[in-house]
């Protein structure tokens, strides 16, 4: 099902050039499918519902943390009293210094990975958190909402220091923290990680096979379900 509408920029952000505002919704009602013209990271801080993407829908609920990227279409349903942070915020044009996270095989699900996928691969896009990691990660959120409300000198060097810390725990929490169904991803993601910390030397598929634990056709099939090209053809991108 097509979104039938775009979330705008101009509309969201005071000012656009700075696209990063934290939204706390305290009972999310259901929303029909639609897009952003930016990324929105999603923490459920309590009650549940079902998320809604255009390939399908799964239950969410308390701890539950997802990256929904600006073309991606979604939406909510049947939320009971869902209580919910939304982080927008567009990467390139705050400037947002990712590069060593891309050696974090959180980070391949969380941005590359699971975007591409959807429930009927298998994949929940979500990171279930514990309580401990859930408070962490609420406590930056409004780390970075008070600094953009208080707006003194310096406010969006820091609201963007704490989105980067937020954004770079959530990659380490995730091989502890995933669905039990996104082991075969992860592991996709810790080949990612090894490409992008090896990308000196040369990489033959034997090794990803061997590291991967998989067997070579599995891998190769994953593989280009989550990324869209063959390792080797990404060895060579990368």
């Amino acid at each position: 099902m097509p979104s039938s509408r775009i979330l705008r920029s101009a509309a969201h952000f005071p000012d656009p050039e700075f696209p990063l505002r934290v939204i706390r919704v305290p009972s999310h009602g259901n929303t029909d499918l639609h897009s952003h013209e930016f990324h929105e990271l999603v923490v459920i801080l309590g009650g549940q519902g079902r998320h809604v993407t255009d390939t399908g829908s799964y239950p969410i609920g308390a701890g539950d943390v997802f990256l929904v990227r600006g073309d991606a279409a979604h939406g909510y349903a049947d939320t009971r009293s869902m209580e919910l942070v939304n982080i927008l915020f567009h990467p390139r044009k705050l400037g947002l210094s990712l590069g060593e996270l891309a050696q974090l095989p959180g980070y391949h699900v969380l941005f590359r990975i699971g975007p591409r996928l959807g429930p009927e691969h298998g994949f929940r896009g979500r990171l279930r958190l514990d309580a401990m990691h859930l408070a962490q990660v609420a406590s930056l959120a409004r780390m970075i909402e008070e600094e953009l409300t208080r707006s003194q000198p310096g406010c969006r060097a820091m609201a963007v220091a704490y989105l980067t810390q937020l954004l770079c725990l959530l990659c380490r929490f995730y091989p502890e923290a995933a669905a039990p169904e996104h082991a075969p991803w992860l592991r996709i993601g810790e080949l990612l990680s090894h490409v992008e910390r090896n990308h000196h030397r040369p990489i033959a598929l034997a090794e990803l096979v061997e590291i991967s634990a998989m067997s070579e056709s599995s891998l190769l099939r994953l593989f280009r379900r989550a990324v869209g090209m063959s390792p080797i053809d990404y060895v060579i991108r990368v």
